[in-house]
């Protein structure tokens, strides 16, 4: 694998699926001494790449399925019993964790898919709840099928800060959709985690300032919570502040760092109204497909594999009334919301140019980023704890994506 024989896989001795996870720890392992040097983005991407081909092929091949002409079509090694006790381990794993926390008098503020963000109970000690975790985490881990003993659960790095427990808090709006963050005796907060959920897509000026006063130092980025919306591809913006990761973008940190502020003083959090917040949203589109191309071709010189920018319409103004819109702006790439302003966009449902564009700005797109519902917690859309949902099925009928029953 890789053209590498250390990543070597016999399928004649070893569990391919196994052996994956096995390669990856091997990996992550031998990253970590190039951290900080050259080598570190190949040992990277090498753990990236087979952590997608643990997860594709133990799982998403299993549930491929293709529509055609309106119908859906099985993948060639489609096999849904296999699939559906995947995903039913992983309900199982959480119902597990959730018991275990409970005996040991601990409760949780979110979980999601395989993990469980438990959370420090009332007149519980931080060393008692350390205790507890560890033995969950012992319990869980005896049960590991991989030859390096690779844990199942395990706490993750952010719990530490220089080598100490640092008490952690939580905010959050979902279980994928959260920050983590310490709170500092000079009334500063020190972010620790942010997730990228409903985000990722999004582009705002390169050069937006990051407040001096904002702690910055070794906050962690989860970028795997983007979730994907109408096939867009994901456009990173680099910063340049220190020990902040370069994907993650100044307005994404911004989002959660007045967030908390607000929340910390009783306030219900929104986007406040300021330079960063007041810019033009927008992302970058590939011209990657021939539907993409025929749509885009209301900008002369598009060719395939063209980049261009389009922003997303919330309302338009006719007969003197602001309207609901359905449709997109798309124009020729532009780095500045000052070099937008003085380019012309067409609407791509009509391919009609816009003389007097109203464009959305971040706080318009994400006015709802704090209040959004939560459909999998039991409790989505209250302030409070993110409760797990739990199902009681009463009928069972089956349906293929296009929601058609088979």
């Amino acid at each position: 694998m890789f053209n590498d024989e250390r990543y070597r896989i016999d399928l004649n001795k070893q569990d391919f699926f196994t052996r994956v996870i096995d390669l990856r720890t091997q990996v992550k392992i031998e990253g970590e001494k190039y951290k900080g040097k050259d080598d570190y983005d190949y040992y990277e991407s090498l753990q990236l790449a087979l952590k997608l081909i643990a997860n594709s092929t133990a799982y998403g091949i299993l549930v491929e399925t293709l529509i055609h002409h309106g119908d859906e079509h099985a993948g060639k090694y489609y096999a849904v019993p296999i699939a559906t006790h995947i995903t039913g381990g992983a309900r199982l794993l959480l119902a597990i964790a959730e018991k275990l926390g409970q005996d040991r008098g601990l409760t949780y503020a979110f979980c999601d898919t395989d993990s469980m963000a438990y959370a420090l109970s009332d007149n519980m000690d931080i060393t008692t709840f350390y205790n507890h975790v560890d033995d969950i985490v012992k319990w869980f881990n005896t049960l590991s099928p991989y030859e390096s003993n690779a844990a199942l659960f395990e706490l993750e790095g952010v719990n530490f800060y220089n080598g100490e427990n640092e008490e952690l808090y939580f905010f959050g709006v979902s279980c994928k959709r959260y920050t983590v963050y310490n709170k500092l005796p000079n009334k500063q907060y020190r972010l620790r985690k942010i997730t990228a959920h409903a985000t990722g897509r999004y582009m705002f000026d390169y050069d937006l300032p990051m407040p001096k006063q904002m702690y910055t130092d070794n906050v962690s980025f989860d970028e795997n919570a983007i979730e994907d919306i109408d096939d867009i591809e994901e456009t990173e913006t680099e910063l340049d502040i220190p020990d902040v990761p370069a994907k993650m973008k100044t307005w994404q940190y911004l989002i959660w760092y007045t967030g908390i502020e607000q929340a910390e003083n009783g306030l219900i959090p929104t986007i406040p109204t300021n330079e960063w917040s007041s810019n033009i949203a927008r992302y970058q589109e590939s011209v990657n497909t021939p539907d993409k191309l025929t749509k885009r071709q209301v900008l002369k010189g598009i060719r395939p594999y063209s980049f261009l920018l389009e922003t997303p319409v919330r309302t338009y103004i006719k007969d003197g009334k602001e309207k609901k819109a359905k449709y997109r702006y798309a124009l020729y790439f532009s780095k500045t919301a000052e070099e937008i302003k003085h380019t012309t966009p067409y609407r791509l449902d009509n391919g009609q140019p816009e003389l007097l564009p109203i464009y959305d700005t971040l706080q318009d797109r994400f006015k709802t980023f704090f209040s959004h519902p939560e459909m999998k917690a039991a409790n989505g859309s209250e302030i409070g704890l993110l409760a797990r949902r739990h199902e009681i099925i009463d009928e069972i009928v089956q349906r293929n994506r296009t929601g058609k029953i088979v």
